[in-house]
């Protein structure tokens, strides 16, 4: 049976699908840009470029607590300033080689200094993508490689212009991106001779007219089903469609071997393919606080400048409101007042009681009572502040290990395999190497987040030990049943101490055996020197010495 040819009608109704999904998600979503990303992307509306989009903001409560959390993840989790993730081989075996080891921390020196280039745009990127997870919940990076300097680039895409698509395992695999390029975008984009008359006509007359394009990028197993595929894309793993909305033509087709779009959830509902976040969580009490700031603004000005009473006879209009301003007609002939303000005697207090308590639950909602340190509160002791930081771990732990899971791992293989296909990588250690020719190792990540569950580790060895003082006065010899070296390294190394700062196991054994050598030809030489003292003292007591 013929397959049918995946057309660009087709795709164009695959997006108005999955549009009327999520359009109960872009209610919300639009609620959570107004409120908490003023100056993000739109969903149900149309702004103006350069118009304030904070114009209905009357209190920044979840503005401020939303970019505080995603700082604090962005620094606990990925922190530029220290590589933040390690290598370790699958195989435990391969894992205590020091060739393997070394091997690893130069991929890990090489992909960190990717992340942190200035030129990739990751540090930014990245805040802004944990600032739409804390907002609406879902939020998209896009990982590619600049067509003129081949550099790997990081662009964070608003929710807005995507539609994904689940596995069966419950990753994004496929991902619908709608955009506006000028006519004469498209053409350095794709070429004139790709782009439908409508843009070439364009191009010609008006060549900043935008127009709308889809980027589809789909698994080829999934295009493959309903339709032939060139041989030259049958090496990728994924399908990249360029479309034009306006000319409804495939503008080009290419191949991914990694999905570049990475997608992140800060937590998703059963069923549900989108995600909510702490603003989803707290958009009640969001609105609440904005309503309730707003009236409180009125209240306020109505205290500052109450409205007036007046006798409807007599007072000379307009009324001099102006410091210095002279009111005619303001007394009567008995100097009684004809212009008198009118004391509404509202209770503000209630109000301010409202404001606060919406305040802090708006800020638990967001974890601000937990990163944040509190004012006037002595130092914490070292105990105290461990409690505190498990705390925080296991607050934060789902989403902390969603985070690993959907983003950072998936953003690492994918510089990884940028690097190996252009050249950038040595060869790597036979043991690591699975049939198909593919690196095989894990990703652990030691960012002060992170970090917080290998310091238990740490605090475990160091109680034990502690305890252990005890019964090694009472019998020494129970430490012969530690290999010391090992602990000393695996404690090392939970300590996020570097390898290159760690020696090999072979130059410790060789200066040991260097240093137990230049002992025993010390003893040695103090051994001849004492019988050679022993032997003049003899000698002048006239002890006859016989020679060994």
């Amino acid at each position: 049976m013929a397959k049918e040819i995946n057309t660009a009608e087709q795709f164009i109704k695959n997006l108005d699908k999955l549009k009327s999904r999520r359009a109960n998600y872009d209610d919300v979503n639009q609620d959570i840009t107004d409120y908490v990303l003023p100056n993000r992307g739109d969903f149900t509306e149309t702004s103006v470029n350069g118009d304030r989009k904070d114009r209905i903001v009357y209190d920044s409560t979840a503005i401020t607590a939303n970019q505080n959390l995603a700082s604090v993840i962005a620094q606990g989790l990925t922190d530029p300033n220290s590589i933040f993730f390690r290598f370790r081989a699958q195989d435990p075996i391969a894992a205590d080689q020091e060739d393997v080891k070394r091997w690893l921390e130069k991929l890990e020196q090489k992909v960190f200094n990717i992340f942190t280039s200035a030129e990739s745009g990751f540090p930014q990127q990245n805040h802004e993508m944990l600032l739409d997870l804390g907002g609406y919940g879902t939020s998209i990076m896009f990982i590619g490689e600049d067509e003129d300097s081949g550099r790997v680039t990081f662009q964070t895409r608003h929710l807005s212009e995507i539609w994904i698509e689940e596995n069966a395992n419950g990753f994004v695999d496929t991902v619908y991106r709608k955009f506006k390029y000028t006519a004469r975008q498209a053409a350095q984009k794709w070429g004139e001779d790709s782009l439908g008359p409508k843009i070439r006509e364009a191009i010609k007359g008006d060549p900043h007219k935008k127009f709308e394009f889809l980027h589809v990028v789909l698994p080829r197993v999934d295009y493959e089903r309903t339709s032939s595929i060139d041989s030259s894309l049958s090496r990728f793993d994924f399908i990249s469609l360029h479309i034009s909305l306006d000319d409804k033509n495939i503008i080009s087709t290419k191949g991914f071997h990694e999905q570049p779009y990475i997608v992140l959830r800060w937590v998703k509902r059963i069923g549900e393919v989108y995600g909510i976040s702490p603003s989803w969580n707290a958009i009640s009490d969001i609105l609440m606080l904005n309503a309730f700031s707003e009236i409180g603004l009125k209240s306020l000005q109505k205290q500052v400048d109450p409205p007036l009473l007046m006798s409807d006879d007599g007072v000379i209009m307009p009324l001099q409101t102006f410091p210095g301003g002279v009111n005619i007609g303001g007394l009567n002939d008995d100097g009684k007042e004809m212009i008198r303000p009118l004391i509404t005697g509202q209770n503000n207090n209630a109000l301010a009681e409202t404001l606060a308590r919406l305040e802090l639950k708006i800020e638990k909602a967001y974890f601000v009572d937990q990163f944040q340190e509190r004012q006037g509160v002595q130092p914490l002791t070292a105990t105290e502040s461990t409690h505190r930081e498990q705390n925080k771990l296991r607050l934060l732990g789902p989403t902390v290990r969603r985070i690993e899971d959907e983003y950072l791992n998936q953003a690492i293989k994918r510089v990884i395999g940028i690097l190996n296909r252009r050249g950038e990588l040595e060869p790597a250690p036979e043991v690591l190497l699975s049939s198909d020719g593919s690196v095989e190792f894990e990703i652990e990540y030691i960012g002060p987040l992170a970090f917080t569950q290998q310091s238990n580790q740490l605090l475990s060895y160091n109680r034990f030990f502690a305890n252990l003082g005890t019964f090694v006065e009472i019998k020494p010899d129970v430490m012969d049943n530690f290999d010391m070296d090992k602990i000393i390294r695996h404690g090392a190394e939970l300590s996020g101490i570097p390898l290159k700062q760690i020696k090999r196991e072979e130059e410790v054994a060789n200066q040991r055996q260097a240093q137990a050598m230049a002992e025993a030809e010390e003893r040695q030489r103090a051994n001849l020197q004492s019988g050679a003292e022993t032997a003049a003292t003899l000698q002048k007591s006239g002890i006859p010495v016989i020679p060994q």
